[in-house]
């Protein structure tokens, strides 16, 4: 009987870390994830634009008025964000300032990044 309770208890730990593991791989970037952010900040997105819910703020002096983009998450649809940092969109009859330059994998993990930002509740 103690055999059946130790194989049992066994059993019962590896299938509890099968299954975090699962949830941990399986777990979509979200705003705390470093590689949108990284992309945010080497491509200088923050010389326009902040991020005041994760204190990313301005470097530099910006022209105009910088837009917070803590909720772009709740604005546009990831589809919608890239065509607009490749200047194929629109917002308030103006293009986005600047095209995005950098390799097709940076600005998804910028959109995807950006996508997560759905401000403080």
């Amino acid at each position: 009987m103690r055999k059946m309770s130790e194989m049992a208890c066994r059993i019962f730990a590896r299938s509890t870390t099968l299954v975090a593991l699962t949830l941990v791989l399986a777990t979509p970037a979200v705003a705390g994830d470093g590689a949108g952010q990284k992309v945010f900040v080497d491509q200088k997105c923050n010389q326009c634009h902040t991020i005041k819910d994760l204190k990313i703020g301005l470097v530099g002096v910006p022209e105009g008025n910088p837009t917070d983009l803590s909720a772009a998450g709740t604005l546009h649809a990831g589809d919608w964000m890239k065509a607009f940092l490749l200047k194929k969109e629109v917002l308030n009859g103006q293009k986005h300032k600047r095209k995005f330059l950098g390799p097709d994998s940076e600005l998804s993990a910028l959109v995807t990044w950006l996508g997560s930002l759905k401000g403080v509740k």
